[in-house]
């Protein structure tokens, strides 16, 4: 079963590439969400601590010491006893009244982080062990939910679909006959049975996301693009989340 420590990390991850909107602003549509996250009102300030606290809270860690200043966050943690100097999965590092991040795995002597705010951006870093303080709210441990993975579906999707085949190369080699402009519209699907088809034209699903608020973002601009209304769905994550080409139904009920 998957804890909240680990909602954690996937929910940090899908938002590596997130940029403040100009650059050197502290602001941005996705920036201004993690900003509303926090007590402090507006926009235009720095948000390594909102985006702690977004996804904290995304991850359904209510009971946490975020702050959208690292200085009082430290006070906090310390407070309830969560100021440490050992990381966990899901915690926090954070140099007291400079910068904030979020763990999502720890090697030899470091740790590997997701954090808002890092060059007007949220950025995966390596950051050591040594000279950091941690903080590590009590709940990262609960059991949660189990996974869910996000989709679009387009029910005005035009588009044809070739095969199966046995083998990748067979739908590879049928792609590479098609003209260039057929090949950017083209994508080489694996099925629920293991074969492979080649689907040619319009995507009639889109994903998949691991956060509904990047999904119901990504489906706004593709309902002003292509003039017509998507559908949101969700599914039971799959064991191998690198590999969702299969169709949703293939992997779970969709709701």
């Amino acid at each position: 079963m998957a804890t909240v420590a680990d909602k954690v990390v996937a929910i940090a991850r899908d938002e590596v590439g997130v940029r403040e909107v100009p650059l050197g602003s502290n602001t941005g549509p996705r920036v201004v969400q993690y900003q509303r996250a926090t007590p402090l009102a507006g926009t235009g300030w720095p948000w390594c601590a909102a985006f702690v606290e977004w996804v904290w809270e995304s991850a359904g860690l209510l009971d946490h010491p975020a702050n959208p200043s690292t200085y009082w966050m430290c006070r906090i943690a310390a407070g309830r006893d969560e100021l440490v100097d050992t990381p966990k999965v899901g915690g926090a590092i954070i140099w007291c009244g400079t910068h904030v991040g979020l763990v999502v795995g720890i090697g030899q002597g470091v740790v590997y982080t997701v954090e808002g705010n890092a060059s007007d951006q949220v950025m995966e870093k390596t950051r050591a062990i040594a000279g950091a303080r941690f903080i590590n709210p009590k709940g990262l441990g609960e059991i949660t939910e189990p996974p869910r993975i996000y989709w679009i579906d387009d029910p005005g999707a035009r588009y044809v679909v070739r095969g199966p085949w046995v083998k990748e190369e067979y739908a590879e080699n049928t792609k590479a006959g098609l003209s260039d402009a057929l090949q950017r519209r083209s994508d080489v699907l694996r099925t629920g049975d293991g074969r492979y088809v080649l689907r040619i034209g319009e995507a009639p699903r889109r994903g998949p996301f691991l956060n509904p608020v990047r999904r119901d973002e990504v489906m706004a601009i593709l309902e002003t693009s292509l003039g017509r209304k998507l559908i949101p769905r969700s599914t039971a994550a799959p064991n191998d989340l690198t590999n969702p080409a299969a169709p949703a139904e293939g992997l779970g009920k969709t709701t």
